[in-house]
């Protein structure tokens, strides 16, 4: 079992991550309209980069994303 220092800080990583993917999809969107391809790629690859991230906190608390999903 892990201490509550440890959950806690994985606890505030998932709240920093969402924080980012909310400015990211923001951004995203802009990019989007705006046409820079290029730039909505970066912001976009940086999405999945966290998402990949949160995914696998979640899995250190035994939850899968298809529970999520449930």
């Amino acid at each position: 079992m892990e201490n509550s220092i440890e959950i806690n800080e994985k606890v505030g990583r998932m709240a920093d991550i969402l924080g980012q993917l909310q400015d990211l999809k923001k951004l995203i969107k802009l990019y989007s309209e705006n046409g820079s391809d290029l730039m909505k790629e970066q912001y976009e690859y940086r999405r999945k980069k966290l998402l990949k991230e949160f995914s696998q906190i979640l899995l250190e608390f035994e939850v899968t994303t298809t529970e999520l999903a449930a």
